[in-house]
């Protein structure tokens, strides 16, 4: 099985700066749930941790 393309973003989270590296599709996932929450991609993900 060929191993997934990781895609890498850098943010802040609870005021540390991290990368993450997901698949593109989770990525579009989170970008969206964001977006209709109407708040930021950092946000989200340190709701999520």
């Amino acid at each position: 099985m060929p191993a997934a393309h990781l895609v890498k973003r850098s943010l802040t989270v609870a005021g540390h700066a991290t990368s993450i590296a997901l698949e593109a599709p989770f990525w579009a996932v989170l970008d969206r749930m964001a977006a209709s929450r109407r708040t930021s991609l950092a946000a989200l993900v340190a709701v999520i941790y």
